[in-house]
């Protein structure tokens, strides 16, 4: 009765546990897709604002077309990130196309009049929408002179007398502008963008976008949803967050979606429920360790029942074994499968993990804070992407790292480059790449590394642990910070994907189970604390791996040795009997010596594991008390079974003390796993 109450309580427990994280999951990712889409709002009206203003002066002649690229060079940096060029197409009479054409290009951050470079179907299709959408946004596209994905912006000028039109602004920006904008928050894995029209301007499936694909053009489950979505938003426009879940395929899939304000485009995201078991990032260890040990008393309990009612027609000696064999059988069952989804039962502070730039901002916002207080100027940050291409353990605590960071520093920023280990040691880094783009300057490392690791044994050998990689500008003085390059990884909301490790990475023993960055405390920076107000103790970007240990491996190298000196005190055990056996003889002294051998097998091997691992009591040890208690008892046993009549002893030849050994054996780590998990 207490076990079913026990197996009730453990469910209605983890469900209601299941439903909170679920309900805050899907509120972390709501607020993602309002910050995404407030982001994009905010740029894409600023875009829109400014061209518009322009077009305007052109047409009341207070500039001329020709000044349109100096005149947003003066702007470029604040207003204008991600440009690649802006064009200027002019209409004669019959708005008609004329041949006279301006173009300007994004050179070494600046904007540069160059030879125009549209074709004239670009310019037919334009012209052509533009009549019945004066201002409107293009669709992904690639441009073959630029040679890459570019959407653009095309806004109408007039003939302030005449009010015909006189010709086309067309902005061109980089696609991984609006990208990038989405990896910083939401991240790209989850998040669509639709026109109005049903076309993609932005889809984790690529080939949408190379195709210029709609969704009423595609029949996966994926364009299916987007459709629904689509046709929801069209019925009743969602210009704040809304909530959906579409069942297609008997798959219900949560879907969170905006229609954005200032540019004819809908934003979404999808979660199917396998996407938001994967964001979950807690366990509830103890009502789970609950549940298991319900069910097996459960079990236990009938199965004893069924023994019990057969115990009047068969050889009750026999039942005794059948009875403490099925419940031993129990007990490991389900001692191993707690081993196995002991690997998923870690939890990981999330708190102070940098999954999107709005974190990200808010932690520096304190730094920067200080750094205006102290007349010290803008901290610079620099995005910097990590990748991991093996990692060796070279004991317990020390590891050797290699792989590649990639950073991009502003240009002619004056900052000198380099990259430091912290609590490092043996490190080598080499620069493999030095390039340039529009707006930046591109540096790639590669490392090798051996680092200190503090991990956790306390669960040895089904322990959990975290790899991390601390680094930090060279030199100290400058103020220059380390940030996460969200467009690299593609977003980082998802801390349970091995963002930044490689997918070929071996770990002998090890599983890689998720990655994440966190700022943590940069000891390694030089600064004067007494003269502090002229520094600003800035942290250090830690990139962070999530480990644990392979259930196969755990039970071949470490549970099995203690598993079979356990069965060899079984078998001794079983020598001792008052009948007489040409092949086995009872001696008490060979009993005691058997134990003794034993004994010293059972202390060498857990000092040595100790030397290996220093840590508070580990799962394992319970094993290895366990290992002592029973080396000690079963001489105790052959001593009174030799030496005395107590009946409890003597009964079946000692078959309660022999029936018990396996059973409480099995129960006593069933127990200590329980409760080391909970």
């Amino acid at each position: 009765m207490i076990s079913i109450f026990g197996l009730i309580y453990s469910l209605v427990e983890l469900q209601h546990f299941r439903d909170n994280d679920m309900l805050q999951i899907k509120k972390q990712q709501s607020e993602l897709l309002v910050i995404t889409s407030s982001s994009l709002d905010q740029k894409i009206g600023n875009i829109t604002q400014h061209m518009d203003g322009y077009a305007n002066q052109i047409s009341t002649h207070e500039i001329k077309a020709r000044d349109l690229g100096q005149i947003i060079n003066h702007d470029l940096k604040v207003n204008y990130s991600s440009i690649l060029g802006v064009g200027v197409i002019f209409l004669d009479q019959d708005e008609n196309i004329k041949h006279h054409r301006l173009y300007w290009e994004l050179q070494n951050y600046y904007l540069v009049n160059k030879r125009y470079n549209k074709t004239r179907d670009d310019e037919v299709r334009w012209l052509s929408k533009s009549k019945q959408h004066p201002k409107r946004w293009s669709r992904p596209y690639y441009d073959k002179n630029l040679k890459q994905y570019v959407i653009s912006y095309i806004t109408t000028f007039y003939n302030s007398e005449t009010h015909q039109a006189e010709g086309l602004i067309v902005l061109d920006i980089d696609l991984k502008g609006l990208v990038n904008l989405i990896a910083k928050n939401i991240g790209e894995k989850f998040t669509t963008v639709i026109s109005d029209d049903g076309y993609y301007v932005y889809s984790a499936n690529s080939e949408k976008i190379v195709t210029r694909a709609s969704f009423t053009q595609g029949r996966d489950n994926d364009s299916l949803i987007d459709r629904q979505i689509f046709n929801y938003n069209k019925t009743k426009p969602c210009l704040s967050l809304c909530h959906n879940v579409v069942n297609q395929q008997d798959i219900e899939t949560y879907a969170i979606y905006q229609h954005l304000k200032n540019a004819p485009w809908l934003i979404l995201a999808k979660f199917n429920p396998q996407d938001l078991e994967l964001l979950s990032r807690t366990t509830d260890n103890s009502d789970l360790m609950i549940k298991i040990a319900s069910i097996t008393l459960i079990i236990i309990c009938l199965g004893l029942m069924l023994i019990i009612r057969q115990m009047r027609a068969r050889n009750q000696y026999k039942l005794y074994w059948v009875a403490t064999a099925f419940v031993s059988l129990c007990f490991l069952t389900a001692t191993v499968y707690t081993w196995n989804v002991s690997r998923n039962l870690y939890f990981v502070d999330a708190s102070q993990t940098i999954t999107s730039d709005h974190i990200l901002q808010t932690a520096i916002k304190k730094y920067q804070k200080e750094a205006s207080l102290k007349n010290l100027g803008e901290i610079t940050q620099i995005p910097t992407a990590i990748m991991v291409d093996t990692a060796e353990f070279l004991t317990s605590y020390n590891l050797q790292l290699t792989g590649t960071i990639m950073q991009s520093y502003p240009i002619e920023s004056g900052i000198q480059y380099g990259i430091k280990f912290n609590n490092a040691f043996d490190s080598q880094i080499k620069l493999i790449s030095d390039s340039y783009t529009n707006n930046s300057h591109l540096l790639i490392w590669s490392f090798q590394t051996k680092i200190r690791e503090n991990f956790d044994y306390k669960d040895f050998p089904f322990n959990h642990g975290k790899i991390w990689l601390s680094i930090s500008p060279l030199n100290s003085s400058q103020q220059v910070i380390f940030t996460p390059n969200f467009s690299y990884y593609n977003g980082l909301s998802d801390i349970n994907a091995n963002y930044g490790v490689s997918p070929n990475i071996i770990v002998p023993g090890w599983l890689i189970k998720g990655s994440f960055f966190t700022f943590t405390n940069d000891d390694s920076r030089m600064i004067d604390e007494v003269d502090s107000y002229a520094t600003v103790h800035l942290p250090a970007l830690t990139f962070n791996m999530i480990i644990n240990s392979t259930i196969g491996d755990a039970i071949i190298t470490t549970i099995t040795p203690p598993v079979v000196i356990i069965l060899i005190l079984f078998m001794v055990l079983l020598t001792i009997s008052k009948h007489k056996n040409k092949f086995i003889e009872f001696k008490l002294s060979s009993i005691i010596s058997s134990c003794s051998g034993v004994l010293f097998t059972i202390v060498f091997t857990h000092v040595s594991l100790r030397n290996k691992l220093t840590s508070e009591i580990m799962y394992i040890e319970y094993i290895y008390l366990l290992m002592y208690i029973v080396v000690i008892m079963i001489p105790v046993n052959a001593f009174l079974f030799a030496k005395t009549d107590l009946k409890p002893i003597r009964y079946g030849d000692n078959l309660i003390f022999k029936s018990l050994f396996i059973l409480l054996t099995t129960g006593f780590i069933f127990a200590m796993t329980l409760y080391s998990f909970s």
